[in-house]
């Protein structure tokens, strides 16, 4: 994932970790007591790109939890979005 690089980052992390705890306590495969982080990885062209980390309780389903993860936007759409958006004009 990626943001713009003037967004606040913490405020994404705080973000991300909200919408990935979530996920990891209703998800039936997540584990719910995770301590699930995100790390920030590359300076992009346009933005700064990061990795959430997720754990399932089997190696094969952590394909359905990160889908979950991607799937819930209702924070993202709110809050990320626009520092997503920015990156892409």
């Amino acid at each position: 994932m990626g943001v713009h690089y003037s967004s606040d980052l913490e405020h994404v992390e705080r973000v991300t970790l909200e919408v990935a705890r979530e996920i990891l306590v209703s998800h039936e495969w997540g584990v719910d007591d995770y301590k699930t982080f995100v790390v920030y990885t590359s300076f992009a062209d346009s933005s700064i790109n990061f990795t959430v980390m997720l754990r399932a309780k089997e190696y094969f389903n952590r394909f359905w939890v990160k889908s979950a993860f991607i799937k819930d936007t209702t924070i993202y759409r709110n809050q990320l979005w626009p520092l997503i958006y920015k990156r892409l004009l």
